[in-house]
């Protein structure tokens, strides 16, 4: 049964807490039992009081096991302590007073007090049985005590006091034995941690040296663009302005120049303008996210065959800008990624405004992503999924694909809904 195994938390300390007291509950389900038993066949005429003390003690012990599932350990262990006590003060009352055997039940409750508790609930326990066995010797000097129904012999006392020393060795065996198989269980969760850190440590200097070298090559690009169309257009222009200032050319040829020099002025424009939206999209900033997003996807159903289906609720109201560029840029680097290596016909997007999160999906029925050798996860990707996974967890959110060769390729992104206020 469940309620018999283990406890196990997220949280290794409070999983230690629990499972020394799930270890002392066992061992004393393992020894008061049979006690009890024994005790019922050996004073048959007490054996209803035995049964009694028996089925109390097992209850107990049930009950605690469920607390200390629910992670309330600690509360669960003062329970116990001090419901045992009650019951050990209750049988040496009806059973002879501090002559009673069963008083020294209360040093292995000391000490199962300090196994669960430390050594100050512990001291704390040890006063509260010395004042209860204070009380019973005081009410046994003013005569008040029952008439006890056990009459106690050297022998009795003896099999007592054995088996409270075996009861104290089975629940210091049981507990040890958890302790050190927890004990084992951290250290192998702790390597794992490590290793699973130095993983994505080494996977965040690699990005981070794909990332700069992608930067680079883009820095590049810029300038290789700047000099080769822009400034080739402003070469162009200065020298037919020299030009047109160096001769004596009729109306009809100044005007016939002056147009050619509105067409190369707007040209270039156009070329400075497309390179400003490639590095900043205004249209983000203008028209909000949403329509953002559908600007992107419009190009890029517009420049290709590419039969795009999109449902986009709105969540310009959720992101501020500096937040909103990173959704953007992941839809446009998906569709880039399609565009350029899917060979895809279809493509489906979705954008879905939930309470708690904001969903976004995309969905191509093209040849998909290669699988890895010996495994049947698709491969990272290079720098284009690992920015765009970047920029999900910058977001707060998780990032998931989907892929296999010819069988398309889904990405699903969850990200958190930004409180208000």
């Amino acid at each position: 049964m469940r309620l018999f195994s283990p406890p196990v938390f997220g949280d290794e300390s409070e999983t230690l807490a629990a499972r020394k007291l799930w270890a002392v509950l066992i061992g004393f389900f393992a020894t008061v039992t049979p006690l009890f038993l024994f005790a019922c066949l050996a004073i048959p005429a007490s054996s209803g009081r035995f049964l009694g003390y028996a089925l109390l003690y097992n209850c107990l012990f049930l009950s605690q096991l469920i607390l200390a599932r629910t992670g309330r350990s600690r509360l669960a262990a003062i329970l116990l302590i001090g419901f045992v006590v009650a019951l050990v003060t209750y049988a040496a009352w009806t059973a002879g007073g501090v002559r009673s055997p069963g008083m020294m039940a209360y040093l292995l409750l000391v000490g199962v007090a300090g196994i669960l508790l430390g050594p100050l609930v512990a001291a704390m326990v040890a006063a509260a049985c010395i004042v209860a066995s204070s009380l019973l010797l005081l009410a046994e000097r003013a005569g008040r005590l029952p008439t006890p129904t056990i009459r106690h012999t050297a022998t009795s006392t003896w099999l007592v006091l054995v088996f409270l020393l075996a009861e104290l060795v089975v629940v210091q065996w049981v507990v040890g034995w958890v302790v050190r198989r927890a004990e084992k269980q951290a250290r192998a969760s702790a390597a794992e941690r490590e290793k699973a850190e130095k993983r994505e440590r080494q996977a965040r200097e690699e990005f981070a040296g794909r990332l700069i070298a992608s930067q680079e090559a883009e820095r590049g690009r810029i300038a290789g663009e700047l000099h080769d169309s822009l400034g080739q257009e402003l070469i162009l222009i200065k020298n037919r302005v020299q030009l047109a200032l160096n001769s004596a050319a009729s109306p009809s040829d100044l005007h016939a120049q002056l147009q050619r020099l509105h067409e190369m002025a707007a040209q270039a424009i156009a070329e400075l303008r497309q390179i400003s939206r490639d590095l900043r999209p205004h249209h983000l900033d203008q028209l909000g996210l949403t329509r953002a997003l559908e600007t992107v996807i419009g190009a890029a159903a517009q420049s290709s065959n590419l039969a795009i289906e999109r449902k986009l609720d709105s969540v310009d109201d959720l992101f501020p800008p500096e937040r909103a560029i990173h959704l953007y840029r992941v839809v446009q680097e998906s569709l880039s990624n399609i565009l350029k290596h899917a060979q895809a016909r279809s493509v489906r997007i979705g954008l879905e405004r939930g309470l708690r999160h904001v969903r976004l999906w995309i969905e191509d029925d093209g040849r998909g992503l290669p699988v890895a050798p010996g495994g049947s996860d698709p491969p990272a990707g290079g720098l284009g999924l690992g920015s765009m996974a970047e920029r999900v967890r910058i977001l707060g959110g998780t990032f998931g694909i989907a892929s296999g060769s010819d069988r398309g390729t889904r990405i699903e992104i969850e990200i958190p809904t930004p409180r208000s206020g």
